[in-house]
């Protein structure tokens, strides 16, 4: 059983380290527009509250020992993932939580098609229309080994 779980994970890894593209997702009725980078970065700490719309945004991370993760913090923020916890631990102080996690970018997608606002982050184009995809992320290869490594280090 071991020795499966460790082949999904080994297959799991090597997806992401080949992955191409971020994919930002929202749900389908709150966002009729495409975003830019820095707005996603704003959103994602918090900053940017309400769409143009004025309706209330609610960001979506996947867990902080995700390889899809440490390449969204590597391609919005420019930072590992681990390295948002000093803001997120000031935030905290304030009375500001994080965005909320979702297990894995299948749990992501649900999230945002059922949730008004909700806005998240995949390595796969949704071939559904059930959320809207706001932004495509180019990755080069560089951030996506440096970022798999960094979370590997951080299990």
């Amino acid at each position: 059983m071991k020795f499966f779980a460790l082949i999904l994970l080994l297959v799991l890894q090597i997806q992401v380290a080949y992955a191409e593209s971020l994919y930002i997702v929202g749900n389908k009725s709150s966002f009729k527009e495409p975003l830019k980078i820095d707005e996603i970065r704003s959103i994602y700490l918090l900053k940017l509250k309400n769409t143009k719309a004025g309706k209330k945004m609610l960001p979506i991370n996947l867990p902080p020992n995700s390889n899809v993760r440490a390449l969204f913090s590597q391609a919005v923020f420019h930072k590992q993932a681990m390295a948002l916890a000093d803001y997120w631990n000031r935030m905290a102080f304030r009375g500001i939580n994080p965005p909320i996690i979702q297990s894995s970018e299948k749990s992501v997608l649900i999230f945002v098609n059922h949730v008004a606002g909700a806005i998240g982050y995949v390595t796969t184009k949704p071939k559904d229309d059930l959320v809207t995809v706001l932004l495509e992320i180019g990755i080069n290869k560089d951030i996506s080994k440096k970022s798999i490594s960094q979370a590997e280090a951080a299990n």
